[in-house]
This record gives structure tokens, C-alpha cells and sequence, in this order.
């Protein structure tokens, strides 16, 4: 990853520098090149615990981001990007972000468009499991 930064203060221009952003994910087939997207998991500003609250779509062109927050009791982790097949837009696919539900004491799948950052589909583990879901898409 490569970002501008004020080389005294260290902050990153943009939208990165309003929240604080952890596990940075964008359409892997575009390595090499200058994304317009990025995606995070992170605090969206009505977090008061330690826990990420939300995932974030980051447009690094219009200096712009789009906010998903978990609800209550809920954290995230780190999203992955899916593309959509046979599309070449980094604005068509999917991401897959787990997610804990502490009511339930349930890790869940959730699958949301990458494109409008709707919610698409969840799935229930059944249990407690560890986020640790870092990891990348590649097509088979």
C-alpha cells in the first residue's frame, strides 16, 4: 500500500485521517495501479467500546466515504473484496466482512454490495469464532 502523508504530522489526507481504520482492503486485481476504492474496517464515530463498528467504502478520487455501522453489540472485522465475475469495475462485487454479535454470542458472514454498501445476505455460525478473517479473493 502506498499513501501521501504530511511528512511532519503524518496524517493521511482525506477521508482516512476522520476515523480510525484498521485491516484496508480493495479489489486485488488492481495492484500495480491507482485505486479509487478502499475499504475498511473501523470506528465510525458512535463507537464506545473497543470494538471496529463499521466498515467503510473510501473514494480516494472524490475524497469521500460511505459509513456502515454494525448495530448494537455487533463488531466487524476485516472485509475482503470478491469481484463480481466478469467484470472488470472496481465498483462490482461483494465484500465479506465477519462480524460478532455479542447478544447472541454468534460470529456471523455478512455479504454486502460493494457498489451501494446494501445489505445482502448474513450467515449464522452458530458459535463464537475468532475474527481473524484476513485474507484475499482470487478467482479459481
Amino acid at each position: 500500500w502506498s499513501f501521501g502523508s504530511h511528512s511532519s504530522t503524518g496524517v493521511v489526507p482525506g477521508t482516512l485521517q476522520r476515523l480510525w481504520a484498521n485491516s484496508l482492503c480493495r479489489d486485488d486485481r488492481q495492484l500495480g495501479t491507482e485505486a479509487r476504492y478502499l475499504y475498511t474496517a473501523g470506528f465510525t464515530g458512535s463507537s464506545k467500546g473497543g470494538a471496529f463498528n463499521g466498515i467503510v467504502k473510501h473514494d480516494l478520487q472524490r475524497r469521500d466515504c460511505k459509513k456502515v455501522e454494525t448495530g448494537k453489540a455487533r463488531t466487524y472485522a476485516e472485509p475482503v473484496f470478491v469481484p463480481h465475475p466478469g467484470n472488470t469495475s472496481e465498483e462490482r462485487g461483494w465484500l465479506l466482512v465477519l462480524g460478532y454479535d455479542g447478544t447472541h454470542d454468534q460470529t456471523f458472514l455478512e455479504i454486502r454490495d460493494v457498489e451501494t454498501m446494501d445489505f445482502h445476505a448474513r450467515v449464522w455460525t452458530g458459535t463464537h469464532l475468532p475474527l481473524g478473517f484476513h485474507g484475499n479473493f482470487y478467482a479459481g
